[in-house]
């Protein structure tokens, strides 16, 4: 045993000091742009993502609605009968995949998964996830699926990258797996035509209308001919977004569609967008500041702040 002198010198020795903690590396803030504008040819949405990565870039986000949307009757309860007609058992083993390709029919989806669990024993909520897949396309139609959105099988960028998704998904195990396309009036024909010439049927349901504005107002400063300038610098890069071939087709139509296209730069988020453009819009290319068609590789913010600082890039070194 320790004697009480050797106990007293252990208590006096003071423990050692732990060594600092390292300083961690302040992370560099993104490089600003010159400034630009961009108008998003969309609904506000709060929080909205496109202007929280713009407008620390240096870009000013402007807003016109193009599109009204209507649900159709009892839209979320018609996606809850097929879900639940779907529902594995002894007679129907297997699993669902659920198709969305807008923010619109995402929403239906996310309140029909909510009125869902109102009607379905904890047992049955519970077993939900092994059954129920979700096939997405873009961002921001899987952020509106709410927690369904853990469930997705891929988040594509447009309809014709999604369908290679499908139809591995479904040719895993085509006896037992079935598809619910939940879709817009206006939606195209790429996931149908392609499951069909599969050999795959799918259930289609309806859920909302698109009503083009006949005459969409745009914000005052989009409507004159020459673009701003800010204390005699070189004039700011316009953008005009654009998120659907129904928004192209309405602002084609739109009386201010020229003085828009005279002084902006034409960017489509997706490439269905891009193709609308390229043959509805090809008035507005032809009074745009390039007559090409600006695509994102993403549809995303991310994606479109990539292609405005590409061109903005281009545009400074007078390319």
């Amino acid at each position: 045993m320790a004697s009480n002198e050797e106990a007293s010198a252990s208590a006096a020795t003071p423990e050692p000091a732990p060594a600092p903690a390292p300083e961690l590396a302040a992370v560099p803030k993104p490089p600003s742009l010159p400034p630009f504008k961009v108008l998003l040819l969309k609904e506000p949405a709060k929080p909205c993502k496109y202007a929280t990565t713009l407008a620390p870039r240096n870009g000013t986000v402007s807003y016109c609605p193009v599109l009204a949307f209507e649900r159709t009757p009892d839209a979320a309860q018609r996606v809850v009968d097929a879900i639940l007609k779907a529902q594995p058992g002894d007679a129907s083993p297997g699993q669902l995949g659920v198709v969305v390709t807008s923010p619109r029919a995402a929403e239906v989806i996310a309140d029909a998964l909510r009125l869902l669990e109102t009607t379905l024993s904890v047992d049955e909520r519970a077993n939900v996830p092994s059954w129920l897949r979700s096939f997405p396309v873009g961002e921001e139609t899987a952020s509106r699926l709410g927690t369904f959105a853990s469930k997705s099988m891929g988040k594509a960028g447009s309809a014709k990258d999604l369908l290679p998704e499908i139809l591995a998904w479904v040719g895993e195990a085509k006896a037992s797996r079935r598809v619910l396309f939940v879709s817009g009036n206006l939606r195209r024909d790429t996931i149908p035509h392609g499951l069909q010439e599969a050999g795959i049927s799918m259930e289609e349901i309806v859920v909302y209308r698109t009503i083009p504005d006949p005459s969409p107002a745009l914000p005052e400063e989009w409507t004159r001919l020459q673009e701003a300038t800010i204390n005699d610098s070189p004039s700011v890069p316009r953008f005009a977004v654009f998120f659907s071939p129904s928004g192209v087709t309405c602002i084609a139509g739109a009386s201010s569609a020229q003085s828009l296209a005279s002084d902006v730069r034409l960017v489509a988020i997706g490439k269905t967008s891009a193709a609308s453009l390229e043959s509805d819009g090809a008035a507005l290319l032809a009074h745009a500041a390039q007559p090409q068609v600006m695509t994102c590789l993403a549809p995303s913010p991310s994606g479109l702040l990539e292609v405005i600082q590409a061109e903005i890039m281009r545009h400074t070194s007078g390319e």
